[in-house]
């Protein structure tokens, strides 16, 4: 993960070396990330070229403060010249049609500011404060908006075109009628947005073919989307899914934090789906749980004090053909009194009794992984296998 020191940015991890705007930066071997910080902090400070970041930052603001024709002038007359406004503060600033394309903003304070139709093509947003702005038609094409804050923010008619989202916060934003095709959104915070609205991915069907636009109404779904009306990338999706998702049923209430740690020990290679989450409101409990199931490389169901676990089973079991990992603590008299009847279906594993799980998770590649994954290579044989035919004719 990246942060943000003086308007530079340096990325560090306990294992990984430290960079600063991308130039490696010698630690000692295990240091942790809090003296990696403060080293990367006291490197900053300590550079000669800090100082002249910070008057080139003062002397494009005095810049930027004057009239929209004199600005867009020298952009054009300086071409090669990338405005510096790193840490600047542009609160209330009125930018509108402002020419700030490649300009770096980073930890900027743009708070209410007027950025109606700015150019910001590959500008650099990261960690700045746009709370309260207003970005009606601007350009955001390809714009790196790392940890932006878009608080209350307005962007109505912007082109949103390929701009990469990490972490961005949008509570009480208005984000409408954006075009959105080729956007990266990660971690985006979209709880409390005031409205999302006709996010607009353009596209052909075919090659050749005119041009289309779906409309979607939230910003992590468009890419999302697209793949599901994009044929050959909904069929990688859902062969990744196969390969990798791993669904993890079991008392939430009760045994939440044992299935964490499985979760933990899952990944890498598998990403553990726990289904914790609110239920969509188009579908009830048993619907989420089986389009869940269905895109899953396998099930693990912990029946220890299961309370809906069961009810769960019997839903996807008849229903999928995937391999289910049945897992009960201390002994099999924790299984359910049904149990026993989903053994005819080849596709349910013998249940595993663990006694801790330290040893569960010692054991997990041999006991569930192995037999599961060759559980499901056997099942995509047999999905694959080719019908066979009989004729009346042969029994005459």
């Amino acid at each position: 993960m990246a942060e943000f020191h003086e308007g530079l940015t340096f990325e560090f991890d306990t294992v990984g070396p430290l960079s600063i705007e991308g130039r490696p930066i010698s630690v000692e071997p295990g240091s942790t990330r809090e003296e990696r910080r403060v080293i990367a902090h006291h490197t900053i400070e300590a550079s000669p070229e800090l100082e002249k970041r910070r008057e080139t930052a003062r002397k494009h603001a005095r810049r930027l403060g004057g009239t929209k024709h004199d600005w867009n002038g020298w952009r054009r007359d300086e071409p090669g010249v990338h405005p510096m406004l790193a840490c600047t503060d542009l609160s209330g600033f009125q930018l509108d049609g402002f020419d700030l394309s490649y300009a770096n903003l980073t930890q900027a304070t743009v708070m209410g500011a007027s950025l109606r139709r700015t150019n910001l093509h590959q500008a650099i947003l990261a960690k700045a404060d746009l709370t309260g702005a207003d970005l009606t038609g601007a350009n955001l094409c390809r714009t790196d908006l790392y940890e932006t804050t878009f608080t209350n923010a307005t962007l109505a008619d912007v082109n949103l075109q390929g701009a990469q989202m990490v972490r961005n916060e949008f509570s009480g934003a208005t984000i409408r009628n954006c075009d959105v095709y080729g956007l990266s959104a990660w971690d985006v915070r979209v709880d409390g947005v005031r409205l999302q609205q006709d996010l607009i991915v353009r596209y052909s069907p075919l090659e050749g073919m005119e041009e289309q636009r779906l409309r979607v109404n939230d910003l992590p779904m468009a890419a999302f989307t697209y793949s599901a009306i994009n044929n050959k990338n909904l069929a990688r999706l859902f062969n990744d899914a196969g390969r990798t998702w791993v669904l993890l049923l079991g008392r939430f209430s009760e045994r939440k934090e044992f299935l964490q740690q499985l979760a933990a020990a899952l990944s890498p290679p598998f990403i553990p789906i726990i289904f914790d989450f609110p239920r969509p409101e188009q579908r009830d409990l048993i619907e989420t749980v089986l389009l869940l199931a269905g895109m899953s490389a396998f099930v693990i169901a912990d029946l220890t004090n299961a309370s809906s676990t069961p009810l769960e089973l019997q839903a996807i079991v008849p229903q999928y053909a995937v391999p289910i990992v049945p897992l009960v603590l201390g002994s099999e008299r924790g299984l359910f009194s049904m149990f026993a009847d989903l053994r005819k279906f080849d596709w349910v594993l013998p249940p595993l009794v663990y006694d801790t799980p330290e040893n569960l998770f010692k054991g997990l590649q041999k006991a569930i992984v192995e037999p599961a994954t060759a559980k499901a290579r056997s099942l995509i044989d047999w999905k694959a296998r080719t019908l066979q035919i009989r004729h009346i004719r042969e029994y005459l």
